[in-house]
């Protein structure tokens, strides 16, 4: 395995192409304004989005990680064979961010997203995490078709990064290059936190659950992104 340089060049492979599935869970108590921001940034950007309401916020983070694995089940023997992952109070920053996931993952078969860590289970181990991720189906399959729930080494899907490091499959990361509030370390020299811009690309706000201040953030840069005035 090698974390191998992001390509940013857009793929040629159409995103809204019915075998490619962008999809973001959310709980069905957070502020309507967050995925309704987001679809507009999508939208914004001419790509076909699925947002997947769960309820249950108590529980929340058991039945988001069971909502991905439902939607994977449903539509694995169907016609997907990309799947990009993005939290709802995540979105693309330009057109080209979301073909260029697609790209990384169509010419290098590899796992493509941003970097995270789980800081909670107190290891130096950074990931691809599912607020801004990519891979084929096939790759899937190859990794075992884990479950997206968090085990005692990892977060949300942490485990396919653990996987493919195990199996010696490349994994395109992309760097934070601006953080808004940094609280948390990434790896051994970097840091992520509120308001995260990973390679001038993605934007991912995070707490958007449970900090109130996160919802004016994300609503500001999406109204930013799409030219909107207040």
């Amino acid at each position: 395995m090698a974390f191998i340089d992001f390509d940013f060049k857009k793929c040629f492979y159409n995103v809204n192409n019915r075998n490619v599935h962008i999809i973001s869970v959310y709980a069905d108590n957070i502020d309507p304004q967050v995925a309704e921001y987001q679809h507009k940034v999508f939208n914004h950007f001419s790509i076909e989005h699925k947002q997947v309401m769960t309820s249950d916020y108590a529980n929340y983070l058991s039945v988001h990680n069971d909502s991905i694995d439902s939607y994977i089940e449903q539509h694995i023997n169907s016609d997907m064979e990309y799947l990009i992952i993005m939290d709802i109070d995540a979105i693309p920053l330009n057109a080209d961010i979301i073909p260029a996931l697609l790209g990384n993952v169509y010419n290098h078969n590899c796992l493509a997203g941003i970097a995270q860590q789980s800081n909670h289970i107190n290891n130096d181990h950074v990931y691809v995490g599912p607020c801004g991720m990519a891979l084929s189906i096939p790759l899937f399959q190859k990794l075992g078709s884990p479950t997206a729930a968090s085990n005692n080494r990892g977060d949300t899907f942490e485990e396919l990064t653990w996987l493919a490091e195990e199996l010696d499959v490349d994994i395109a990361i992309i760097w934070p290059t601006h953080v808004v509030d940094p609280i948390w370390k990434l790896g051994t020299d970097k840091v992520f936190g509120l308001g995260t811009t990973y390679g001038d690309s993605i934007y991912h706000v995070f707490n958007i659950h449970s900090r109130p201040e996160c919802v004016r953030m994300f609503v500001d840069k999406c109204k930013e992104v799409i030219g909107e005035q207040d």
